[in-house]
């Protein structure tokens, strides 16, 4: 695995203009798209935008908004989404057989000079890769695995319009159709600097992050209620994301007033994590990148599969994670028998 100091070199080698791209499904690759835009420095001619502010209304619907509802109300079905090629295919066909005008892509590629686009995940990298073959622009496009484990997304992207990829494993580990000659770097996912410094004051045992990524989902009060209900003496930041359902859940909880802090949409948890010494997460990547740089005890609850069931695998033995369970974290806090 490369150094922090090798991969700043690497994203400093790019052409500049850059423009990084991310994604609104989650903010987990907002973040990490963040963190490599701090590598550039100077970071003037750096731009980190969402695929979505540039992407007709109905590529939004099907990519992010149809995302979502799944997501939230049948996740079950991202099992299938996942593993099942015909979902990413279908798409890839339909792009050979017809073409979508990216024209608020191009624009903004064109009117900024861009010489080089950083796409942050496989949605970016396809729509990219779309633009660059129906427009026949003279850029140079890169892509970033988000994920400890292959996703099938990035098999179904047009992989001849792509000058390198980027990844957190080797590219034996991988099984995405990758090209083998395409330039392969195996960079460590990054986590913005702040969360480093982190590392260097000691937080206490007594305050506890829980969270469960942007849309707030897993067992966040089933975890809640252990928390509280078992003689610790914690207090407990919740931060619900955009789920204001279950943030209205838990405020109703009157009896947790005095150990729950209930949180909504945070753009960032450095300053609720410079309290805490421990998160307790469904395994999205930037929450584990975020807790590991800032060296804090990382407890998993279940995630979405397949992406999440391998980010999990990856922190258990690389991060020092654990599943939560009410003996793990008697263990960690030193109250256990």
């Amino acid at each position: 695995m490369t150094t922090r100091e090798e991969a700043i070199r690497f994203y400093r080698s790019l052409a500049r203009p850059v423009l990084i791209l991310s994604s609104r499904a989650g903010r987990g690759n907002v973040s990490i798209a963040e963190a490599i835009r701090e590598h550039f420095e100077p970071a003037d001619d750096v731009h980190h935008h969402s695929i979505e502010d540039f992407m007709p209304a109905a590529i939004v619907h099907e990519d992010l908004v149809r995302y979502k509802l799944i997501s939230n109300h049948a996740p079950f079905l991202l099992s299938a989404i996942y593993t099942v090629p015909f979902f990413y295919r279908r798409k890839l066909v339909r792009e050979k057989l017809r073409r979508t005008h990216l024209r608020e892509l191009k624009s903004f590629v064109q009117s900024h000079g861009i010489a080089t686009v950083i796409c942050v995940s496989h949605r970016q990298a396809f729509w990219t890769t779309v633009l660059k073959r129906n427009e026949r622009l003279d850029i140079a496009v890169y892509g970033v695995l988000t994920e400890f484990g292959s996703n099938l997304g990035w098999k179904y992207i047009f992989w001849d319009e792509m000058n390198g990829f980027i990844s957190p494993l080797p590219a034996s580990e991988l099984r995405m159709g990758i090209p083998t000659g395409l330039p392969f770097r195996q960079l460590a996912l990054p986590a913005r600097s702040s969360f480093y410094s982190l590392a260097q004051a000691t937080a206490s045992k007594r305050h506890c992050l829980l969270m469960g990524g942007f849309f707030g989902q897993g067992p966040m009060v089933e975890t809640l209620r252990l928390l509280v209900n078992h003689s610790w003496g914690i207090h407990v930041h919740v931060v619900c994301g955009d789920n204001q359902r279950l943030a209205s859940r838990i405020r109703k909880q009157v009896t947790w007033e005095d150990a729950v802090s209930v949180h909504g949409l945070v753009d960032s948890i450095e300053g609720i994590l410079s309290e805490c010494g421990c998160v307790i997460t469904k395994p999205g990547m930037a929450t584990l990148l975020e807790a590991h740089a800032s060296q804090r005890k990382i407890f998993l609850i279940k995630g979405i599969p397949v992406a999440e069931a391998n980010n999990a695998r990856y922190a258990l033995a690389h991060f020092d994670a654990e599943w939560f369970s009410v003996a793990a974290f008697a263990r960690w806090q030193g109250t256990a028998s």
